[in-house]
């Protein structure tokens, strides 16, 4: 079993914090637990680009669960 950590990319339509963006959390796979790194955009296309340039292994989207947060999009992993 590997014990290399990987990052979680939240995202999140214009969250309290950032009114007028929207905004991706990177978490840790391993603790799940939030690190200070944050993107923000003016759109969803936007922020995957900024993702894909500091995480380029974050390729696969899954949807936000009915239970989430109304302001999360979803989660690249």
């Amino acid at each position: 079993m590997s014990t290399e950590d990987f990052n979680i990319w939240t995202l999140y339509d214009h969250p309290a914090d950032f009114p007028d963006s929207y905004v991706a959390r990177r978490f840790s796979g391993m603790t799940g637990k939030a690190t200070d790194q944050t993107i923000i955009g003016e759109t969803p296309g936007e922020i995957l680009v900024k993702i894909q340039a500091v995480d380029p292994n974050a390729c696969m989207f899954i949807p936000r669960s009915p239970n989430d947060d109304p302001v999360i999009m979803g989660t690249w992993i």
